[in-house]
């Protein structure tokens, strides 16, 4: 982990439900997250910004805002990728990582690292409205080009190049009521998929093991995403959508870690944590202590 981090905060809440996570960031910089990881700068590229409004073409929050905000955080993470930095972008919900890889792939093709409770690999549209619930979808290159095709580089990533790592939600393909599959589940691409039960009956260092072996085969750098609600619900519950179960603190630092520790990490997203669930801040707290031993190497 020889280059310094620079933090990046992307307040950033789409659809009914989030209202919340778009404070994440300010609550981490309260809580000393710029010490704790040894950042060399903190700065927001926009004041909290919760976007309700649906449109009812693409069933998607407010695209053109949302995507006016991801372009601009894509520039800043391209500036911070420019300048050899490690850009840590808080945000926020899970849409930020589209404006993350928009920006880190200007510096050429990258893999991603996708450690989150769930895929996120809906389609808009059947009661789907919040872009955190389809990131992955629209970063691989489906659903409205609006948010799809950020930059006239479409996919963000190729589905070869993901590995989801310990979600913990069935992913089977979504069907109608004819019974006819309306829509792909990341099980029937080349994503690779290695859930939460995969882990628990292979050990999580050998999971780790496969997911670093096969996002660093060809070269390549990464972008490494992180949703809170990867963490046991027991420890996170200050999330919006609750699952059961879910990954230690030890085996998130140790996932973290030993991603930086490839040298090919090219950038790190966190998101989910809402501080208006985190009543005495214990959460917030848990959460820069994690951050600060899995990315400060001194």
């Amino acid at each position: 982990m020889e280059k310094k981090i620079g933090i990046i905060e992307a307040p950033l809440s789409t659809g009914v439900g989030l209202a919340g996570v778009e404070l994440m960031a300010k609550s981490l910089r309260e809580a000393g997250l710029q010490s704790a990881v040894g950042a060399l700068s903190c700065e927001s590229i926009s004041e909290p910004l919760l976007v309700t409004s649906v449109d009812p073409d693409t069933s998607l929050p407010d695209p053109q805002v949302v995507r006016k905000f991801l372009l601009d955080l894509a520039n800043r993470v391209a500036e911070s990728c420019r300048t050899d930095h490690t850009p840590l972008v808080v945000g926020g919900d899970c849409t930020i990582l589209l404006g993350c890889l928009a920006g880190a792939k200007r510096h050429g093709d990258l893999g991603l690292l996708f450690i989150d409770a769930q895929t996120d690999f809906h389609p808009p549209g059947r009661g789907k409205t919040e872009t955190a619930s389809m990131e992955l979808y629209l970063a691989t290159g489906r659903g409205p080009e609006v948010l799809s095709n950020l930059e006239g580089d479409v996919p963000l990533i190729a589905d070869c190049n993901v590995v989801c790592l310990g979600y913990r939600t069935g992913e089977r393909p979504y069907t109608g009521t004819d019974g006819a599959q309306m829509a792909l589940s990341p099980l029937d691409t080349d994503i690779v998929c290695l859930p939460l039960d995969h882990i628990r009956k292979r050990s999580f260092g050998n999971t780790l093991d496969r997911a670093l072996k096969h996002l660093c085969a060809d070269g390549r750098e990464f972008w490494l995403h992180f949703d809170v609600d990867a963490l046991h619900d027991d420890v996170m519950p200050a999330v919006d959508y609750r699952l059961p179960d879910g990954l230690s603190v030890g085996e998130i630092v140790e996932a973290i870690r030993r991603a930086m520790n490839t040298g090919r990490v090219r950038g790190v997203n966190v998101t989910i944590y809402n501080p208006t669930l985190d009543w005495d801040g214990s959460q917030a707290k848990l959460l820069v202590d994690l951050l600060g031993a899995a990315l400060n190497d001194e």
